[in-house]
């Protein structure tokens, strides 16, 4: 187990791999790159492909470098990600959940968390790559309310966006500074509360899933 001074030194070489993972799509195409990249990172299992969460960092990362105006690459990445989360949710509601038969014991988990805990799980499923991938379309394949979850989702993403992008805005300050302790230990702290938050979520599914197998038996 790495001691606290061992994490921090971890964080930069961390934060220049996600940074490098999106540096690429925002060299060629720009604020599109971070549109495009949110939308795919919610649309279903597209984040395999695209790489939306690292571009997010990018942008925030060449945001904090005066190359990209900050309030332009937050828009174009709340924009990207609320429209991925419609179109999974839209996905679930005409074709149903045969998308997720892969997935069925975790979809009927998120039904009954939906039902119990609806508020906190739309708020905070961004932060766990997999319920980003199938909670849009297990809600609309289970019927959930669209009106309610575009409200819920649209604000679970904006705040999630926020924090990805500041991971990327920071990171420009500690890959320019190593040797700044304050600066590695706040990026530490961010990085375990992203963690953190993608943790209670998923366990908090997983809980569900647990209920819906045993209903099951």
């Amino acid at each position: 187990m790495p001691s606290p001074a061992e994490l921090m030194m971890m964080v930069p070489d961390m934060l220049a791999r996600l940074v490098d993972s999106g540096r690429p799509w925002i060299d060629h195409y720009g604020l599109a790159a971070v549109a495009f990249g949110l939308f795919c990172e919610t649309l279903l299992f597209s984040g395999f492909i695209v790489p939306g969460f690292g571009i997010l960092a990018a942008a925030g990362y060449f945001s904090a470098g005066g190359a990209l105006s900050w309030w332009q690459a937050l828009l174009a990445g709340v924009i990207g990600a609320v429209l991925g989360d419609q179109a999974s949710f839209l996905l679930g509601r005409f074709v149903g959940l045969r998308l997720l038969w892969r997935w069925r014991g975790r979809a009927d988990g998120l039904r009954r968390a939906l039902e119990g805990d609806a508020v906190w799980l739309l708020l905070s499923y961004h932060y766990s790559w997999l319920l980003r991938a199938i909670l849009p379309c297990t809600a609309g394949g289970t019927g959930f309310s669209y009106r309610r979850f575009a409200l819920l989702d649209a604000c679970g993403a904006a705040l999630w966006v926020v924090a990805a992008y500041a991971v990327g805005w920071s990171a420009h300050g500690v890959l320019y500074s190593r040797g700044n302790l304050a600066m590695l230990a706040l990026n530490l702290l961010s990085l375990i509360l992203l963690v953190g938050v993608s943790w209670r979520a998923t366990v908090m599914t997983r809980r569900y899933t647990r209920a819906a197998e045993k209903s099951r038996q």
